[in-house]
């Protein structure tokens, strides 16, 4: 294979020659044309005029001797190499700039992402629970109706009156018990007391305002085998009336500039509550998002109209807005 290699040496050497030989004797024998004061050409051996169509010829010639030492000058510019012992081919490095990001670049880009991640990913996550508990909701309303519904086909009652469930002559674990039995294998806890219920008493934090309310201990509960737990509180009575102040939208009572209330008599035609929880135990334990109340009255059942007790949730989960109004506390 040496021997190739300089035998292809000697070749590109000789044509070399040649064609430096090719050049000079052309040169020595090509006139070049001029052109003269009147425009016409003229060889420079002789002087004689030229028509101005030899011309084109001559410019011709002058190319190829321009070709010609083109080729020389190609040809003094190889390089000749030698391939390694044992090589086959010879591969070419590709020496085009290689396009990327710098590190101060990439680390802005990601600093961009998290910035837009941290601002959006929190409402996307709360968005997500809200319609899940609406779900939830709409489900845990239908069960209650149709539990109803069922105590009076199974008890012949057709004139709507809903004191035969709610007798307001029973308490609430009487009321509790009997309820529970139109529900599909649901769980009673009694009271606190109860095996396994101790965990199902918590607080209730208020939709519009500071505050809640807590179940007491003898509150009885029924739970559904879905987890949702109903808390059932039975009145003595089906209208009262309790002594009340003026409230703002959000249930505050109103102040006047000496920080006074302004009494009034609150009057009330429920004879029981239904509290009902749609994921049990688990957080966030607060009015218009898990929890609602449902006021039994003698010919109906409706949501409470407190905005406190979730009252605009519940209005808008029922007619199908499906929006949540709450407040953060």
């Amino acid at each position: 294979m040496f021997q190739d290699l300089v035998g292809g040496r000697l070749d590109v050497r000789k044509a070399r020659d040649q064609a430096v030989i090719s050049e000079q004797s052309s040169r020595k024998n090509m006139h070049l044309p001029c052109i003269g004061k009147d425009g016409m050409g003229f060889n420079q051996s002789n002087n004689r005029g030229l028509l101005p169509t030899h011309i084109p010829s001559l410019i011709r010639e002058e190319e190829s001797l321009v070709s010609l030492f083109t080729l020389h000058s190609s040809l003094k510019q190889k390089t000749a190499f030698t391939l390694a012992e044992g090589a086959t081919h010879v591969a070419l490095l590709d020496n085009q700039r290689k396009i990327a990001f710098t590190l101060a670049e990439v680390l802005i880009t990601l600093g961009i992402i998290g910035v837009v991640a941290a601002m959006t990913i929190p409402s996307l996550i709360q968005n997500y629970r809200d319609k899940e508990l609406i779900v939830k909701t709409k489900k845990a309303y239908a069960v209650i109706q149709n539990a109803v519904l069922l105590a009076k086909s199974q008890n012949d009652v057709t004139d709507g009156d809903n004191t035969f469930l709610f007798d307001t002559s029973k308490t609430s674990a009487q009321v509790a018990q009997e309820f529970s039995k139109y529900f599909n294998a649901p769980k009673l806890c009694l009271n606190s007391s109860s095996k396994d219920c101790k965990d199902l008493y918590y607080d209730i934090q208020f939709a519009t305002k500071e505050g809640g309310m807590s179940f007491r201990s003898d509150t009885p509960k029924i739970i559904l085998n879905d987890g949702t737990v109903l808390s059932i509180a039975q009145m003595s009575s089906c209208y009262r009336v309790n002594n009340d102040c003026v409230q703002d939208i959000n249930g505050n009572c109103v102040t006047d500039a000496d920080g006074n209330t302004t009494p009034r008599p609150s009057i009330h035609t429920d004879c029981a509550y239904i509290y009902f929880d749609v994921n049990g135990a688990k957080l966030p334990n607060q009015f218009g998002r898990d929890n609602y109340l449902l006021k039994v009255y003698t010919n109906s059942i409706k949501g409470s109209s407190w905005a406190p007790e979730g009252a605009a949730s519940l209005k808008n989960i029922l007619t199908g807005k499906d929006k949540l109004e709450y407040t953060k506390f």
